[in-house]
């Protein structure tokens, strides 16, 4: 079959010949950019502008007056509003960043999640709030598990005395999440996650950021947060984005097809509408796969041709 990129490739061309200037495509990751920008040096005809090609988050990050944070840049701040925080509830217990570093990570990823789902912190926090579920939730920690959170926390030394340390966290998260957000904000720098959601939210701090394209095509996509789903039912429904997914009719119609699950999502309920038909990759191919593998008798065992049924070689009785 025709590789998925150079069909894209030569339908965009074909729909914006002598216009490719004005269109970006943006892809999941960079290595998707420099196969594309191959074969749509095989289908223009030169002298041709070629459209702008980045990642998604490349893209977001467009949409912000604001430079987006290092990840060591962001654990600073957020240790500094973490321990800020700590000191105006004249709690002493505040280890040093390198032992805060490993735990912050995890907040970090959390923080990111949480902006780019579009989720309120004060609700997520009030619910890991609840003693039941942190107390259900630490019946299971392993005795490795405890000791990293002693390291944490020095001087925790029992199920109960970390379960009172977390809770106080979980109490400060918010707070600590406005405080990080403000000292960035306050060096000129914000998070990926917060650029996200102003984004989704329609109040980007650069808001002509897309000016310079009259179409943007979405390629080769498989799963969206909250965020990005957000945006592209707001552009695709306006004509503004267009979806490119490489869908598979034997993964995408049956219901029970976990492989599939996004494919539907995207299509079914999102409304996201893919530009190219489902194809039946099963159904086109032709050429035999076999899969060779030594058996336990010392013989082989031959399997895989393209109805997937094994043929011709020994293998191990009751195998």
């Amino acid at each position: 079959m025709e590789p998925f990129l150079l069909t894209v490739a030569t339908q965009l061309h074909q729909r914006f010949q002598g216009r490719m200037h004005e269109l970006a495509v943006v892809f999941p990751n960079r290595r998707q950019s420099v196969f594309f920008n191959h074969y749509l040096r095989q289908v223009a005809a030169p002298p041709c502008f070629l459209p702008q090609l980045m990642t998604i988050e490349e893209m977001v990050a467009r949409s912000s007056a604001l430079e987006v944070a290092d990840n060591l840049t962001q654990g600073f701040a957020l240790y500094e509003a973490f321990a800020a925080i700590a000191r105006e509830e004249n709690d002493p217990d505040i280890p040093p960043f390198d032992v805060f570093y490993s735990i912050g990570e995890t907040i970090l990823k959390d923080f990111r999640e949480i902006d780019s789902y579009l989720v309120n912190i004060e609700e997520v926090c009030r619910i890991l709030y609840d003693i039941e579920a942190i107390d259900k939730a630490f019946d299971h920690l392993t005795d490795e598990q405890r000791s990293f959170l002693r390291s944490f926390w020095e001087g925790a030394r029992d199920k109960g005395n970390i379960q009172e340390k977390f809770l106080k966290l979980w109490e400060r998260l918010p707070r600590i999440y406005q405080r990080f957000h403000e000292i960035l904000a306050s060096r000129q720098l914000t998070t990926m996650g917060a650029v996200y959601r102003q984004l989704a939210g329609g109040t980007p701090s650069q808001p002509d950021f897309n000016a310079d394209w009259a179409h943007v095509a979405f390629v080769g996509f498989n799963a969206f947060n909250k965020s990005e789903e957000t945006l592209l039912q707001q552009w695709n429904e306006s004509g503004y984005a267009s979806i490119w997914l490489d869908a598979d009719a034997y993964y995408f119609h049956p219901p029970h097809q976990e492989a599939g699950y996004f494919m539907r999502r995207n299509q079914l309920v999102l409304g996201l509408r893919n530009q190219l038909p489902l194809h039946n990759q099963k159904a086109a191919r032709t050429t035999p796969i076999e899969v060779i593998c030594p058996g336990q008798d010392g013989g082989t065992l031959v399997a895989a041709d393209t109805n997937r049924q094994p043929h011709a070689g020994r293998h191990p009785a009751g195998r």
